[in-house]
């Protein structure tokens, strides 16, 4: 008996019964990376976050099926409610700093760039029965892929964030995204493992990176952009939104990472407090100095527009993260002209001028440290990520430096 052919009004219909028929087109086909997993810097699964519970449904909610662990064992209510969620824990290692002593058997291991090379090189034999992770270079972009895998699992690694950004994210989800979509065309697509030093401050990476993987072809950074400010701090604040933190990443670009800035300003301290002023090129600092504060200008902007159900997720996400980048930046410039003005007194004769000149430029970094290390105070005290590997310049320790170089009038 031949069939009749399904009338066109009702197959113009039919696409449209599907969408709004609450059926979840997106799970009845397999996901391109069936491994979604976090890498935990220690904190969730030893249960030091006061939040680890609420996190972990933050996993679980964006997608993610494991966590990944470096070496900390899962404490026995982590270990319990994990199991719950249905997240596996895994052991990763990283190749560029294995040795023949690693403990354990990773069940991940990640191809950082010394790796890489070894491998395009064909001089690197993978670790038997190994789920490999071709790595970024730290801030979610990869730069060479590899030709073959020679069938192999290969997946990848990405960072929504890592130590040198310390607190403060570097927003690039078009970025992240966009390395995931290119892991998906490349067949990449056994794992895709993202670290992040928390997860609230560096959520928009996290949420990019999780949307990416639900759908790399689809997925749009700009469009990802939008949708996110929106939905988190109101549709009337998310145009400024997403301009203060396109800023912010382009701060990031000049001088990189709250964490890295710090590092710069420490080993000024250390020269100047040994007597080694060093003459610093302030161009990359002044560029970044200009996109920060602009940065931060729109924010403000954009948090008069936040309903106010909003406006302490806001602040938490935005705003502070903007004001502290700005305010180490302000201290780094400090200690650069410090060090620049500090040099030029020691080659030139005695001069009223140039001990002026250092004088009030350690005056106004003591100032800047003592403005920075409070408000870092007050962010840690509001839940802020401060890893404790993190050094600030001190007021006290500028301050004894103002005073050596008054005694000793060098």
């Amino acid at each position: 008996m031949q069939t009749k052919p399904m009338p066109r009004l009702l197959l113009l219909a039919l696409p449209l019964f599907l969408l709004f028929s609450g059926l979840p087109a997106d799970e009845e086909t397999p996901p391109v990376f069936s491994q979604r997993g976090f890498l935990d810097d220690g904190r969730l699964l030893s249960g030091k976050s006061e939040k680890w519970k609420e996190q972990v449904d933050t996993l679980t909610r964006l997608g993610f099926n494991y966590v990944a662990t470096r070496g900390t064992e899962p404490a026995g209510p982590v270990a319990d409610y994990l199991r719950e969620q249905g997240l596996a824990v895994k052991t990763a290692v990283f190749l560029d700093e294995a040795t023949d002593d690693t403990p354990g058997k990773p069940s991940l291991h990640v191809m950082g760039g010394k790796s890489q090379k070894l491998w395009l090189g064909g001089l690197l034999t993978p670790p038997e029965n190994s789920s490999l992770l071709w790595a970024d270079g730290g801030s979610g972009k990869i730069v060479a892929w590899p030709s073959d895998g020679n069938e192999l699992e290969l997946g990848v690694f990405l960072h929504a964030g890592s130590a040198h950004n310390g607190p403060v994210q570097d927003p690039y989800p078009a970025l992240i995204g966009g390395s995931i979509r290119e892991a998906a065309k490349r067949g990449l697509t056994a794992n895709v493992l993202v670290a992040g030093p928390g997860l609230e401050p560096f959520m928009l990476n996290l949420e990019a990176a999780a949307a990416a993987m639900k759908n790399p072809e689809r997925f749009d950074g700009n469009a990802f952009y939008d949708a996110w400010a929106s939905r988190h701090f109101g549709p009337e604040a998310n145009v400024l939104t997403v301009k203060s933190l396109k800023l912010l990443h382009g701060a990031h670009e000049q001088v990189s990472g709250f964490g890295a800035i710090s590092a710069k300003s420490m080993k000024i301290l250390s020269d100047l407090q040994q007597e080694k002023p060093q003459g610093v090129d302030l161009n990359p600092v002044n560029d970044a100095l200009r996109l920060a504060r602009r940065s931060l200008e729109l924010a403000n902007q954009a948090g008069k527009k936040v309903p106010a159900a909003q406006s302490e997720s806001f602040e938490r996400q935005i705003l502070v993260p903007a004001s502290l980048y700005l305010e180490n930046l302000e201290l780094l410039e400090s200690l650069c002209r410090l060090s620049g003005a500090w040099k030029i007194h020691r080659a030139m004769p005695p001069s009223p001028v140039s001990r002026q000149r250092v004088t009030g430029l350690l005056a106004e970094a003591q100032a800047r440290s003592e403005k920075l290390n409070t408000h870092m105070a007050k962010g840690s005290a509001a839940g802020l990520s401060v890893t404790t590997e993190l050094r600030l310049p001190l007021p006290e320790e500028i301050g004894a430096l103002a005073k050596k170089f008054e005694t000793r009038q060098i």
